[in-house]
């Protein structure tokens, strides 16, 4: 349970939420919980958050906060 949480962790600080299931080889639902729990009790980890998607535009897209 613990290095399963720990994979998220530092995972999550570099990748967006969609791919962490395939990089940690957990459910979708699982990694679901452990960000939960992250933004939680560890409200101090930044996150990865991919930019919105801009789709009506010629714009470069905003960059995203992953690592």
């Amino acid at each position: 349970y613990i290095a399963d949480y720990q994979k998220v962790r530092i995972l999550a600080q570099k990748f967006p939420p969609s791919e962490l299931p395939a990089l940690t080889g957990l459910a979708p639902s699982v990694v679901q919980q452990y960000l939960d729990l992250l933004r939680v009790y560890e409200p101090g980890v930044a996150l990865c958050q991919p930019p919105p998607a801009e789709l009506d535009t010629l714009e470069e897209p905003p960059s995203s906060t992953c690592g």
